[in-house]
């Protein structure tokens, strides 16, 4: 074992772990929610009610603090539980500001 370096075999070590992800997070520029008028959730209605499993289409919800757009094929909806799944991905409902479908 002479000649050896004992302490080399170990990796650097980060003390805090996780902890730049933390501040990037803090960081982000978060929207308030909109709410939508009367109007507006007449319509969102309409079309969300024509939207069954295997309809392509496009959507924008509210996500922990911002609003994203989604594209793709519908998966399942749930109905009593106020779910779609697009791309093996649940958004709820009441999180969607509106829905284009595609091949309808």
């Amino acid at each position: 074992m002479a000649g050896n370096n004992g302490a080399s075999q170990f990796s650097a070590f980060a003390a805090l772990t996780g902890f730049e992800d933390l501040i990037e997070e803090h960081n982000q520029i978060y929207e308030d929610r909109r709410e939508p008028s009367e109007e507006e959730l007449q319509l969102l209605s309409e079309k969300i009610s024509r939207v069954r499993k295997g309809s392509e289409l496009s959507l924008t919800f509210y996500n922990n603090g911002r609003y994203e757009t989604l594209s793709g094929t519908v998966t399942r909806t749930d109905f009593i539980y106020r779910i779609i799944t697009v791309n093996r991905r649940k958004i709820f409902l009441d999180d969607i500001i509106s829905v284009e479908i595609e091949n309808q």
